[in-house]
Parts: C-alpha cells; structure tokens; sequence
C-alpha cells in the first residue's frame, strides 16, 4: 500500500521531506486471550427498572444539569 502527500502536510508538521520521518518500528503482538466470564443458563435475570425509578432518574439528571 503507497501513500502520498503534500508539500503543505510536511510543511504544517516542519518537514522538509518525507527523509525527515522517523523510521517505523513496527512490532507484531500476539492475540491476547481474554478471560471473560462465562454466562451460563442458572444466571439470575435482570430486573427492569420501575417507571418511578426511572422519572427518579431522569430528574436527578436534570437536577445535576
């Protein structure tokens, strides 16, 4: 893959040529593994939140504003 610029790019960042650009290290990491909990089927469920909790809240919000 080929890039291009121009001289007022080089120019904004005090360049006099792309020879100025340091050069690029690039270092290939490995895949992190992560280590997500696992949901299984005896997870309680959610409760929603009642209409009241949630005037309660959108007037704190308000509040804070």
């Amino acid at each position: 893959m080929q890039y291009k610029t121009t001289p007022l790019f080089l120019e904004s960042f005090g360049l006099n040529s792309l020879e100025d650009l340091p050069d690029l290290e690039v270092e290939i990491e490995r895949p992190r593994e992560l280590a997500l909990p696992l949901i299984t089927g005896d997870a309680e469920p959610v409760e929603e939140p009642t209409e009241e909790q949630v005037a309660e809240r959108i007037e704190q919000t308000e509040s804070a504003e």
